[in-house]
Parts: structure tokens; sequence; C-alpha cells
């Protein structure tokens, strides 16, 4: 999952693509963000991927990224207090889904 942009905050645009345990292609998407920062793309990026493989019954998954800050953020518990907050706790709930 990735995303790319010029500025910050800045048009965005993001995309990422789906892969079973063997590597090989399932699916992939692209989305576009009228004005973001980069931690506000980047976030939407994951929660996109995470919700569109849940839709399409991949319910185990490896998710990876590049950008630290997101990793930092959906491992801490200050999401309540973010200004991504509600974001954040939708990813978590997507990778904590049953």
């Amino acid at each position: 999952m990735d995303g790319s942009s010029i500025g910050n905050p800045s048009l965005f645009d993001f995309g990422s693509i789906i892969r079973d345990h063997s590597s090989n292609w399932v699916l992939g998407y692209k989305g576009h963000l009228e004005l973001s920062t980069n931690i506000h793309a980047e976030l939407e990026t994951v929660q996109s991927g995470i919700a569109l493989a849940w839709r399409k019954g991949i319910c185990v998954m490896h998710v990876e990224t590049d950008c630290m800050d997101v990793i930092h953020l959906l491992n801490s518990n200050k999401s309540d207090t973010h200004k991504l907050g509600s974001l954040i706790h939708d990813i978590k709930w997507l990778i904590n889904k049953n």
C-alpha cells in the first residue's frame, strides 16, 4: 500500500495490490484524496485496502506499509486523542475483526 503527493497537505493519489499466500496478484485498487496530509493519506490507504480485502472474503492478511508514522500510530494507545483518531480506530477494528 502506498501513496504519493506533491506537498503536504496536497492532492493525494494512492493504491495497493492484494496478493495471495503464494504472492500471486489477486486484485489492485487506486484512489484519490482531494486535500490530505501524508499521514492521513497513508492511513486512508491502509484502511481502504483492509476493507476491500474483507469485502472480497480475504480475512487472513499481512499488511505492509513504508510509513513508520502509521505503524507507530496503529501500535499506540493514543488514537482517542489524535486528530485522525476515528480513522485509526476503524483500522484497528478491521485488523482485529474476526
